[in-house]
């Protein structure tokens, strides 16, 4: 549906977004992960659509959008939107047995 290079673009969109508002808010642990060393890595964007261009873009462009209503059966709506960036090595204690993978830095349309 979207091209390596326009997923790519959405990809760094969202690590720019995340590595700026890490450098905000470094202590802000809702949206951030730990490694066990320490070292804090974005885990999460909260209402991308509202924070960036090139996710109002990403969100609003009619592939995306024809693929919604097809699976949905009719017009979909945006209510609540986030972009996850996992990162491999940074799960929570509790999910450490599962492997995760790094999403803001892959394909961000076969992300949540």
């Amino acid at each position: 549906m979207f091209s390596a290079s326009e997923a790519d673009q959405v990809s760094a969109t969202a690590m720019r977004v995340s590595a700026a508002e890490l450098a905000a808010h470094p202590g802000e642990r809702f949206t951030v992960d730990a490694s066990p060393s320490g070292e804090l890595q974005p885990r999460k964007i909260d209402y991308p659509f509202l924070k960036h261009a090139g996710f109002r873009r990403f969100v609003l462009d009619p592939r995306l959008a024809n693929l919604a209503t097809a699976f949905l059966g009719r017009r979909a709506y945006l209510i609540r939107d986030q972009v996850f960036c996992k990162p491999p090595g940074f799960a929570p204690r509790s999910h450490t047995t599962r492997k995760t993978q790094p999403c803001c830095s892959t394909r961000p349309a076969t992300c949540s």
